[in-house]
């Protein structure tokens, strides 16, 4: 297959890196000519440096780093969860620098309620991670997270599981003010200026799938529903990410041509 001949900038979610792409990675380069995986300030490569407490910091600090801004064509961004919101951010204040946004079970604090932004045992589950950061080995760690943002089988969890302890983790002060960061993180009922395509999981267990369906009622934007997916929907099924992204990139109702 000929890849798509775009610009794609990839941005990941709460305390999570470039790594953590997993399957997706290898699928997503197949198929476009030119990608981008930029780490939040805090995770990753970035890793020694302070996590911001305010989405709009994420974002003017990705625009700095990145080698796609200004090249034609533009760039799309794809964002996970907390990557989500600061494309978001990004499409509402720097439009004309992007061709479209493509988020992956997002929420908006000015549409959802906290508790289904952030789920009541996805918060349990959480604490119990940072609670263990210091003293888990890093397998147990890593199949702690894919239990909760995963619906993958058990067998695909531990293979992925060995390969991440080897990522070195966010630090928990890191982690702290990135989850200060999303929960502070309004957005608006205004669509932002550009094509936007949402992407869900009915069986999302960290945040609830009705933020997605809401966005799409006041967006007006294009939406898909995964049927068994989790919150991590890029890892639990890379091919149905891909071929409804390059879907919507071809499809003359989003963009002329």
């Amino acid at each position: 297959m000929q890849k798509l001949d775009e610009h794609l900038i990839l941005i990941r979610g709460l305390a999570r890196n470039q790594e953590h792409w997993g399957p997706f990675k290898p699928k997503i380069l197949d198929t476009f000519k030119q990608v981008e995986f930029l780490d939040l300030a805090g995770n990753g490569t970035e890793a020694h440096r302070s996590s911001f407490i305010k989405i709009e910091h994420y974002t003017d600090d990705l625009r700095k780093r990145s080698h796609f801004i200004g090249r034609q064509p533009k760039p799309i961004l794809l964002g996970i969860s907390l990557g989500g919101m600061v494309a978001i951010d990004w499409a509402y204040r720097f439009p004309q620098e992007l061709k479209a946004i493509i988020l992956i079970n997002v929420s908006l604090g000015a549409i959802s309620p906290p508790w289904k932004r952030l789920q009541p045992n996805a918060l349990k589950y959480l604490k119990s991670i940072l609670l263990n950061t210091a003293t888990q080995d890093p397998f147990a760690r890593e199949m702690h997270i894919l239990r909760l943002v995963s619906q993958q089988k058990k067998s695909v969890k531990e293979k992925w599981a060995a390969q991440f302890s080897h990522v070195p983790p966010t630090a928990l002060k890191n982690f702290l003010r990135q989850l200060v960061a999303a929960a502070r993180f309004k957005g608006s009922i205004r669509k932002p200026q550009l094509p936007v395509l949402l992407l869900a999981s009915k069986n999302d267990r960290m945040v609830n799938v009705d933020c997605s369906y809401k966005i799409h009622r006041f967006w007006r934007c294009a939406l898909q529903i995964h049927d068994w997916g989790g919150h991590d929907l890029s890892f639990d099924d890379p091919d149905w990410v891909v071929d409804r992204l390059t879907d919507f990139l071809k499809d003359p109702k989003y963009f002329l041509r």
